[in-house]
């Protein structure tokens, strides 16, 4: 699985994600009278998805690891919000889009020669 935000390739050698958690939050009003057998619901299409989940990546070096965390961290905060897409790797076809993401927390952990990065993105 490829994932993309705002065409910048999150896990660039295809790492799968670790730990994918997508929470969707849809406000919903009912509406029913005293001793009515149904109630009715209303959804006027609010609904938003968190998406979190965490990439895990080997580097050559402890040194190299420390650098990508760094630059991967700049490289992030320079991000505005965007396409957050979820690709299969080997045909490109789209399995998850969401048009208006907002990467609301990431952070990288440096352990030796590996790095993880937790990425949390909001629907915008």
């Amino acid at each position: 699985m490829i994932i993309s935000f705002s065409s910048k390739i999150l896990n660039e050698g295809a790492q799968p994600p670790k730990s994918l958690s997508i929470d969707l939050k849809n406000q919903v009003s009912s509406v029913y009278a005293i001793d009515a057998p149904a109630s009715i619901v209303y959804q006027r299409g609010n609904s938003r998805m968190l998406v979190v989940f965490e990439i895990e990546r080997a580097h050559e070096s402890e040194a190299l690891a420390a650098k990508f965390a760094l630059e991967h961290s700049a490289a992030l905060n320079s991000l505005s919000d965007g396409e957050l897409i979820f690709f299969d790797e080997n045909t490109r076809e789209e399995i998850l889009k969401i048009d208006a993401a907002v990467l609301s927390n990431a952070k990288t952990a440096v352990e030796g020669m590996y790095t993880s990065t937790k990425y949390q993105f909001n629907q915008a």
